[in-house]
């Protein structure tokens, strides 16, 4: 509505497209998302100085969003262009953070915890700094860690992230329950896959009792638990096909949960014989994918050619 009353040359143009494109993003539709940020973008460069912080912001957004689609050298390149933005503190933490979990997945390790100790540096200097960037930071603390199987360090940051998060953050709140996910896959990780199991249980129930049974923070934990209950496939798809269910009820649409969701369900199926509900699944998934990931895409490419594979195995 706000893009078809403001005038093409309003000075809050731009801004309003980084707002749309961050509530895609919120919604993992990400080439919506990148769309949006690009018209940012644009305009800013014309109307901005090179290192004008409103410019950083842009660039920040598009780092995020080649992050979430796994193209890790774009993301850090952006990344790094808006460090050379003249950012507040704040954005310059976030950023480094960033950079960080982006050296994490890259085994860069010493280097993310260089930048990771930093950015918490920063933001303890910050009065009037949001708890939710310590949460933030205290997770990529765990997870640099856990790269390096550190399992003890990796769960004091772990916890002390979610003790945080439970203490400033809404039941729901998508970082926390990234806290809580983090610390079930460590659990799992270090061979404590019961611990694993009714840690997740508890807070699926905590998640259902405050948000209700329909919640689409409830999906993420369904999702865990049906990811870790390896000797049940039978509960494994109910659990799986519940959380799907939400997800379709839902009038925000969180689409690569979808399409991560129709592709376990793909695997259980497999698992059960179940080879007629393979072939729908999968074209679900591929659906959803083409939506969200750019043409050509490895996760598309690689959906397409299990989908040929399974046809031939059909045939």
């Amino acid at each position: 509505m706000m893009l078809q009353v403001l005038p093409k040359d309003h000075e809050d143009l731009a801004s309003v497209y980084d707002l749309i494109g961050d509530l895609n993003m919120r919604m993992n539709n990400w080439n919506e998302a990148y769309r949006k940020f690009s018209f940012a973008y644009d305009i800013k460069k014309i109307q901005l100085h090179f290192n004008h912080p409103d410019l950083g912001v842009t660039l920040n957004n598009i780092g995020n969003y080649y992050q979430a689609i796994g193209e890790y050298a774009v993301a850090l390149h952006c990344y790094s262009k808006v460090l050379q933005c003249n950012i507040d503190q704040h954005n310059t933490a976030i950023t480094k953070l960033n950079i960080g979990k982006i050296y994490t997945i890259n085994g860069k390790v010493d280097n993310a915890l260089d930048l990771a100790i930093e950015a918490r540096d920063i933001l303890q200097q910050i009065e009037t700094c949001s708890q939710i960037e310590f949460v933030h930071c205290q997770g990529i603390l765990g997870d640099i860690y856990f790269v390096q199987k550190d399992y003890i360090a990796a769960e004091h940051f772990y916890i002390t992230a979610f003790e945080l998060s439970k203490k400033f953050l809404f039941i729901g709140d998508p970082v926390r329950t990234s806290c809580v996910k983090a610390l079930v896959d460590l659990y799992e990780q270090n061979g404590n896959n019961q611990q694993a199991i009714s840690f997740c249980l508890e807070q699926l129930t905590l998640y259902e009792t405050h948000l209700g049974e329909n919640h689409l923070s409830v999906v993420h934990l369904l999702m865990k638990v049906g990811e870790i209950q390896i000797n049940d496939d039978q509960h494994k798809f109910q659990v799986l096909k519940r959380a799907l269910n939400i997800l379709e009820k839902n009038d925000h649409i969180d689409y690569a949960t979808m399409a991560t969701c129709l592709m376990m369900l793909v695997k259980c199926c497999v698992q059960q014989n179940q080879y007629e509900q393979v072939s729908t699944f999968y074209m679900r998934a591929l659906e959803v994918q083409e939506k969200i990931y750019p043409t050509n895409h490895p996760i598309i490419i690689g959906t397409q050619i299990l989908i040929a594979v399974q046809e031939h195995r059909t045939n």
